[in-house]
């Protein structure tokens, strides 16, 4: 029994090519050879397949992904160019990325920016704007960031300082990360003036509620803390040690 040969997909595809082929033969020899190439993802030739492969049926790269706006890319690519993976180390194009990242919403992304804006590493050094984007991960649920956000207030760092927010946001990590952040917590707990106690405790209950008990998987354990400084590069995010 001799096979039926489908021969609509193949001749539409035929038609693609004629429409698309260059009329100068060297040219026209060029097209072929990248058709083949392109084509590698598309091995019997259909209607449906045919004029992606003429456009480029290969996967976007990581990079292409990541200026096609994808957050998850952007990060990567971020995080790359931070430590110098695949490419070369250029603090610039990691604090760009992690930028596009963090405007999508990316936690770990708003954090590693904070820091960069803290050490002034590939962008001007902001204490102002490193809180910025400290806070949006801490609103996030990001521990390691709302320990940040605890000290920047307590400090006066890039925000005017103040006791019952910086209670309020270390009582929020010591709610999710246990003895640490409880421990300072309790620390700055002294540090609220008596008649002010009572509203931290509210605003600590109102932010626990809100930003505690997150999952924290995969973002916040890409966060690490040292013990040796109050802040430290990691692979892809940092933590401040706080006092």
């Amino acid at each position: 029994m001799i096979p039926r040969i489908r021969t609509r997909p193949f001749l539409a595809c035929l038609a693609v090519l004629a429409l698309s082929m260059p009329s100068d033969a060297e040219a026209g020899f060029g097209f072929f050879k990248r058709f083949k190439k392109k084509t590698a993802c598309c091995p019997k030739p259909t209607v449906t397949c045919c004029p992606t492969a003429v456009s480029g049926c290969s996967k976007p790269t990581l990079q292409e992904r990541a200026e096609q706006g994808d957050a998850s890319s952007q990060a990567v690519l971020a995080h790359m160019y931070l430590k110098g993976e695949g490419v070369p180390q250029d603090y610039t194009e990691a604090a760009k990325w992690y930028r596009k990242a963090g405007e999508q919403g990316v936690a770990s992304a708003q954090a590693v920016l904070g820091h960069l804006y803290r050490t002034g590493e590939g962008v001007p050094q902001d204490y102002a704007e490193a809180f910025v984007w400290d806070r949006r991960a801490a609103e996030q649920g990001i521990v390691t960031a709302q320990r940040v956000v605890g000290h920047a207030y307590r400090v006066g760092s890039g925000v005017k300082q103040d006791s019952v927010e910086a209670y309020a946001w270390f009582a929020v990590a010591a709610s999710s990360s246990g003895v640490d952040a409880a421990q300072t917590r309790d620390e700055v707990r002294t540090e609220v003036k008596p008649q002010l106690v009572g509203q931290a405790e509210e605003l600590a209950a109102e932010y626990i509620k809100r930003y505690g008990n997150s999952d924290t998987s995969p973002d916040e354990q890409a966060v690490k803390p040292r013990a040796d400084t109050e802040e430290s590069t990691n692979a892809a995010t940092v933590e401040p040690q706080m006092p």
